[in-house]
């Protein structure tokens, strides 16, 4: 997730969205290398099937480069109820 050119991620946020019912999520994916996407949509699937935590996630997600090589270091997203 991109917001304010600034890479962001709702992994701290799956295992609390599961355990309330959410059974679908969409990632997107902005400026990842491409032999990034399968490990990075593995891991979201990790946490989802109670593999992996949302901390190692997230531990893991904030060391990915850009298609640059630059480390984005990833915010947690800013999320808001819009009506």
């Amino acid at each position: 997730m991109l917001f304010v050119l600034q890479a962001q991620t709702a992994a701290p946020f799956l295992e609390d969205w599961t355990h309330s019912g959410v059974g679908h999520l969409r990632v997107e994916l902005v400026d990842e290398p491409a032999g990034l996407v399968q490990p990075i949509l593995e891991g979201y699937r990790a946490v989802l099937l109670g593999e992996k935590t949302a901390t190692e996630l997230w531990g893991w997600l904030k060391d990915v480069p850009d298609s640059n090589g630059t480390i984005a270091m990833q915010s947690i997203a800013r999320l808001q109820v819009s009506m």
